[in-house]
């Protein structure tokens, strides 16, 4: 049976007995009844989390948190490698639709040619970088998270050589809201 502590009148520690059924006598005083009020203990200690709209409101730390977490978040690189076949451009990604945009998270390119060849990183038509790579040699640059090249919204990665076959390419990069 279970019991708890407690201090009686005379200033002793005594065992009180716990039951359901005894309310205890004055034989007995150690003795008394306990009920469970029956609650809903899955809402105890629990606030509605109304998800972080914007950077300012009235909403938990917990929500801004997940906001800042899905802010910082990088989504998955996709990776392209390939040979460029002429001198007028390849689409290496199609334009990603309204209000997004292809960031460029490194580039490789290696000159297989006996001649020097510029290389043109195209946010569609309008060269956003050139290089220019002499005859047998290799450029990479890896960009910083959050510091990506970003090409201008809703228009396609393009890539262009002024020499045909010359140059062997790895790109990586990933579509996202500008």
């Amino acid at each position: 049976m279970a019991s708890i502590a407690y201090v009686d009148g005379t200033g002793n520690v005594r065992q009180r007995d716990i039951t359901e059924s005894s309310a205890g006598t004055t034989t007995n005083p150690d003795v008394f009844t306990v009920s469970v009020v029956n609650t809903e203990l899955s809402a105890v200690g629990l606030q509605a989390d109304t998800a972080a709209t914007s950077n300012t409101g009235s909403f938990s730390l917990i929500s801004l948190f997940k906001r800042f977490l899905n802010a910082f978040t990088r989504p998955a690189i996709v990776y392209s490698n390939a040979t460029l076949a002429n001198t007028t451009g390849t689409d290496i990604v199609a334009a990603p639709g309204a209000s997004n945009t292809v960031y460029i998270t490194h580039l490789i390119f290696q000159n297989i040619d006996a001649t020097t060849t510029t290389i043109n990183v195209r946010s569609a038509t309008t060269t956003r970088l050139s290089i220019v790579l002499p005859q047998n040699s290799v450029y990479s640059v890896t960009f910083a998270e959050r510091r990506e090249l970003a090409l201008t919204a809703n228009t396609a990665f393009n890539l262009q050589a002024t020499t045909a076959n010359a140059i062997v390419y790895s790109v990586g990069y990933y579509t996202g809201a500008v």
